[in-house]
């Protein structure tokens, strides 16, 4: 497996115990630039640009959870700040223009909504999984129970309301969102082994014998590779939606995802069916996707306890990148390094020493190494002038290459 090495990087500096789900990056202010969120067990909730701060907000609670998105379905983002101690938080920018919002008090977040909810969240994602045009909040816990919300607005203000709830079997690793061969949304929730729970929504005529129909969800379990695991009770991550760069004429199926479990196996799986297996000797506790290789289509992102990190695409090709320090967080995405900057892919690390490890401009050409000579017999003009050359010349084109040295 070839490593690589990644050198732009800058470190933050941020007490406190942050939780894997309490770091994330999204557009929280809606200027079109994303944003850096974490949030501590001390109940404070930075959000950066670049390697300042722009906001602070304390006394939260225990953040164990957040999220980005339009989950009041106004067209604006916001941000959704969910406590163990059973608080959620909705902040908004409520005078955030994108002509003018900057770094000053025009992109503050400020909190439009609190309320109670069940505690012992440990994840949630913003999405529409229902199909039916709106973001609803879903959030598992750790006794083992998913539920789903949906903001509903009155007169006077507004609330969360609890749609459904689902039991799961084990305990939930992760959920994503995923979509069906007929482009139909549908919940994933990693179980122990490998295994996941899929909860996606189903119309039916109604019953009564009207014409209308009614949506409900449907649950299912898939058990893919948990037969050859070799601890089927190991945690599991999930991560779906991966993007693909085949045309449309060519795509098949839904859409892929990615299955993690702690001791080292990593699948690609579509349509419940595994196109891949990897096994790799290092624990994987943290899984996102991000396009590297700047192709269209989204590379899986593994990274495990000891700072290695895997970065393989859609055909198993993989290479690996390590940090020299035991990491807590991990997540994958774009990010902003300031206000005149243009997104960047970027790893977001937490360590377990206070600090924020950003590694940006994450971008590799290729995960395939590639022969020089090889990649000259594709050229035409090239292959014929290198054929002419006797040894001794093209010994000085490879070392000049390779340590940049010039020859006369």
């Amino acid at each position: 497996m070839r490593p690589v090495c990644f050198v732009k990087n800058f470190e933050i500096d941020f007490s406190g115990v942050v939780y894997r789900n309490a770091v994330i990056l999204g557009d929280v202010n809606n200027d079109g630039n994303d944003e850096l969120v974490i949030g501590n067990m001390e109940g404070t909730l930075c959000i950066y640009k670049g390697q300042e701060p722009i906001q602070t907000i304390k006394n939260l609670g225990l953040i164990t959870a957040i999220g980005i998105g339009d989950i009041m379905n106004c067209g604006s983002n916001a941000l959704v700040v969910v406590s163990g101690d059973g608080w959620c938080h909705i902040f908004l920018c409520l005078n955030c223009n994108l002509n003018v919002c900057d770094e000053g008090s025009l992109s503050k977040l400020e909190c439009v909504h609190s309320q109670r909810v069940p505690p012992n969240t440990k994840a949630l994602i913003l999405g529409d999984v229902d199909n039916d045009g709106n973001v609803e909040l879903v959030v598992g816990l750790t006794d083992r129970v998913v539920r789903s919300y949906r903001w509903v607005q009155n007169a006077a203000s507004g609330k969360l309301v609890c749609l459904n709830k689902w039991e799961c079997a084990n305990q939930i690793g992760s959920i994503t969102l995923n979509y069906n061969a007929e482009g139909l949304p549908c919940l994933l929730i990693s179980q122990p082994g490998g295994t996941f729970m899929r909860i996606r929504s189903k119309t039916m005529v109604d019953p009564s014998g009207s014409e209308e129909e009614i949506t409900t969800m449907e649950v299912d379990y898939h058990p893919l590779y948990s037969s050859q695991m070799r601890n089927p009770g190991i945690s599991s991550e999930i991560v779906g939606s991966l993007k693909t760069n085949l045309p449309t004429d060519k795509k098949k199926g839904g859409t892929r995802y990615a299955v993690a479990t702690l001791d080292g196996s990593l699948m690609l799986v579509q349509d419940e069916k595994v196109v891949w297996s990897l096994q790799v000797d290092h624990q994987l506790f943290a899984l996102s996707k991000l396009d590297v290789t700047g192709d269209g289509q989204d590379e899986i992102i593994a990274s495990s306890w000891d700072g290695q990190t895997y970065i393989l695409d859609q055909h198993k090709k993989t290479v690996c990148f390590h940090i020299e320090e035991s990491i807590s967080g991990f997540c994958a995405g774009l990010y902003s390094l300031g206000p005149t900057e243009t997104l960047a892919p970027c790893f977001i690390y937490t360590t377990f020493t206070n600090k924020v490890l950003v590694y940006y401009e994450i971008n590799l050409p290729t995960l395939v190494t590639k022969n020089f000579f090889s990649k000259c017999n594709e050229d035409k003009d090239l292959k014929e002038m290198v054929n002419h050359w006797n040894q001794r010349q093209l010994a000085k084109l490879v070392s000049s290459c390779l340590y940049k040295k010039r020859y006369s």
